[in-house]
């Protein structure tokens, strides 16, 4: 975040000083409700392709395992994997 004048003129305010005022402001202006993070056996590691976020197989040779809430995973595949669909 930059905080400063059009005109360059001095704010008063050295390095992040003036980026806390603002930010301290701005959440405390905002309606936050907390919410509850899952639990480690809520989570499903999934393989995803590093290099483009999707869905990975065996064959991918960039691939991670990532953990995801069941159902927010992406859900298409990258082109590395090879995946078959019955018909």
């Amino acid at each position: 975040m930059w905080v400063g004048r059009d005109d360059n003129r001095p704010t008063g305010l050295t390095g992040s000083n003036g980026a806390m005022r603002v930010w301290e402001a701005l959440m405390a202006n905002m309606d936050l409700t907390e919410t509850a993070e899952p639990g480690e056996s809520e989570l499903r590691l999934v393989q995803i392709d590093s290099e483009n976020g999707l869905l990975a197989g065996n064959e991918c040779s960039g691939r991670i395992r990532l953990p995801f809430v069941p159902g927010t995973q992406p859900a298409a595949y990258s082109p590395c994997a090879h995946v078959f669909h019955s018909k």
